[in-house]
């Protein structure tokens, strides 16, 4: 079965390549494929997984017979009615089963709803007793409670302290420098800051990002300032960095910056994508005899150094290809998009959408979400 599982998962895997090789189609230039068929060599590496796939269920069903199964369509007969491995609600529960007989590690990340009769039945059909570990990670203790967590196994992380969050405020906010802090003045400022920041590692680095870019005592002491009255409105150090490192970008890095509205929470996004969209729209500023792409990566700099882009991967030289943000600077991102009515799921005051935005609408949000905001796109001749 777990052959045939994986064989499954090689086909969907197909079906999606072949849906995004006919999206691609729709803006092609039919003239060029004419004279350089581009999709030849795809469909040679389909038809070749293709044929493996057929061969291995073949072998599969082969099996089967010999094992006395009566099989239907290539597949065994399976009585999910009485077969108790199969009694869960859980969709995919082979992936539960396959675990007889062995020590296995599940991490649950970011849990936070209290609905948890979807861990229940997963936990149900768990193997116990053999020396197994569950890492359950969420911000809110009720809900660890939920799932079966012991207040005795619940670990809380500690804060970083005054030492720590100073060394890491540092090697943001002086990065120029390697981590030093060549000024006393402005030594003062920032420990008063980082002490405002509650040992919290996303709140230090936000403020640090933010003040990368500011080289003046008179400025770091506005800042600070700043950040007090953001305080004063939220207490929450982490969202008020963030809301402070938006307000003071520049209002081209701000439109670049909304566009991560428009992500589904923890998507890895291409860089390049990005820069391309952002060109698109109009929001990358050229000037000083620089490239469109020159400029859009100096964009995309900007929010990495201010730590409001986490990078994912690079390259073997050190090149940024794929990116992500955290998901409470994804918070901030949608409430500012509304404000400033940048995108709305209603669609109602909001700009216009370009087409890779449309297209990142279509692809990645339910139907139900932008069938108002984003209609057809039509051929105007």
């Amino acid at each position: 079965m777990g052959n045939l599982r994986e064989l499954i998962y090689e086909a969907e895997d197909i079906l999606a390549d072949c849906q995004l090789e006919s999206r691609d189609d729709s803006f092609s230039n039919g003239w060029l494929c004419c004279i350089h068929p581009p999709k030849l060599q795809f469909q040679y590496k389909t038809g070749k997984r293709l044929r493996e796939i057929n061969e291995n269920i073949t072998k599969i069903k082969q099996d089967l017979s010999y094992l006395g199964l009566s099989t239907s369509n290539g597949m065994a007969r399976i009585d999910v009615h009485n077969d108790p491995r199969w009694s869960s609600p859980v969709y995919d529960h082979t992936q539960v089963v396959g675990l007889e007989g062995k020590r296995f590690l599940i991490v649950m990340d970011d849990v936070w709803s209290s609905d948890v009769n979807w861990w229940r039945g997963i936990f149900e059909g768990l193997p116990k007793g053999n020396g197994s570990c569950i890492i359950i990670t969420t911000r809110i203790k009720e809900v660890a409670i939920m799932m079966g967590v012991s207040e005795a196994r619940i670990h809380r992380p500690k804060f970083l302290s005054e030492d720590d969050g100073w060394l890491l405020f540092r090697k943001i906010a002086f990065a120029a420098s390697g981590g030093d802090c060549r000024y006393p003045e402005l030594e003062q400022v920032g420990k008063e800051i980082v002490s405002k920041c509650k040992g919290l590692p996303l709140a230090i680095k936000a403020i640090g990002g933010l003040l990368l870019y500011k080289s003046h005592y008179n400025e770091w002491r506005r800042i600070a300032k700043n950040f007090r009255d953001e305080l004063a409105e939220n207490d929450d150090s982490v969202m008020a960095s963030l809301q402070l490192s938006y307000d003071e970008l520049p209002t081209h890095l701000k439109s670049c910056f909304l566009s991560f509205s428009l992500y589904p929470e923890d998507c890895v996004i291409a860089k390049e994508q990005l820069v391309h969209w952002w060109i698109g729209e109009g929001f990358v500023p050229v000037r000083n005899g620089r490239s469109a792409i020159e400029a859009g990566e100096g964009c995309f700099s900007g929010l990495t150094n201010r730590c409001l882009v986490e990078v994912v991967d690079k390259t073997y030289n050190g090149i940024i290809y794929t990116c992500k943000i955290h998901d409470m600077v994804r918070d901030l991102v949608i409430k500012m998009a509304e404000d400033d009515a940048f995108f709305r799921l209603n669609g109602i005051g909001c700009r216009h959408l370009g087409l890779i935005a449309i297209w990142i609408i279509r692809n990645w949000l339910p139907i139900e979400s932008y069938e108002h905001c984003c209609p057809q796109p039509r051929l105007v001749k």
